[in-house]
């Protein structure tokens, strides 16, 4: 019952925050502080949303062996993101705003990316291991398809409020449909490289499962949130039936 109000009172209050998020996104003046502030509690919700990935990695591999190879996962977002907004491939042309705050690195990718991207790739990567599968390239191509729909729910939410500007405007919700393919191609590049690195990898438990869906689970919650204010409503219903599908997935209601 513990770990069952753990996902879901955070999830309820991440769904909520949506409001003030699109409420000051859309009306910086109206803040009753400084913008550097409303970065800050930017920068520290997705810290937050973050943390349980740690604790999970933390029972899943061992540290003083495997800190490179998780420095490199972490690093993977910013460095493929960087080369994305420098090149215009494969998103397509965009540049970051400043809601995510002004410390980016390489001055183009703001560092709280990373702790973005990672809860989606361990949140699809423990999906995957649900499933009965053998072949490695079946396992790469579900987790890269599972990210990016994971990134048809953020993705609208995130570009109307100006977290990242596009330089050409799509049909979906003002996202080129190059975004997709380019989370296809890097997701795919991401599973395949986990897979390289953590060839004989330690099976995820249940336990294990639980600490990393958490924050995929609260991420999903923030964009569902955010969907929801912004009245995105069939965004809404996939981001409910992601959640909903992923939460029965695990059986939260039989931890214990």
């Amino acid at each position: 019952m513990q770990k069952k109000l753990l996902l879901i009172i955070p999830a309820i209050i991440l769904i909520l925050s949506g409001f003030f998020v699109v409420y000051f996104s859309l009306r910086p003046t109206a803040l009753p502080f400084p913008f550097w502030i409303f970065q800050a509690i930017s920068q520290l919700t997705n810290v937050l949303i973050a943390l349980p990935i740690f604790y999970g990695l933390s029972k899943w591999c061992n540290w003083r062996q495997d800190w490179w190879k998780i420095l490199i996962i972490f690093s993977y977002p910013l460095l493929i993101e960087s080369f994305a907004i420098a090149t215009g491939w494969p998103y397509s042309s965009f540049v970051y705003g400043e809601v995510l705050g002004n410390l980016k690195v390489f001055g183009l990718v703001p560092w709280t990316v990373s702790l973005s991207w990672v809860p989606i790739f361990f949140f699809s990567l423990v999906l995957v291991s649900r499933f009965q599968i053998k072949k490695v390239w079946l396992k790469i191509i579900i987790g890269a398809v599972l990210m990016t729909a994971f990134d048809l729910i953020l993705d609208p939410g995130a570009t109307a409020l100006g977290f990242w500007v596009w330089k050409i405007q799509g049909w979906y919700y003002g996202v080129p449909l190059m975004n997709f393919f380019g989370w296809m191609v890097t997701s795919i590049i991401a599973f395949a490289g986990f897979y390289l690195l953590f060839p004989h990898h330690k099976k995820i438990d249940n336990n294990i499962s639980y600490w990393i869906s958490l924050s995929g689970l609260w991420s999903l919650s923030f964009w569902i949130g955010i969907s929801a204010w912004l009245g995105l409503w069939w965004l809404v219903v996939a981001g409910v039936g992601y959640w909903v599908w992923g939460y029965r997935l695990y059986s939260f209601g039989n931890e214990k």
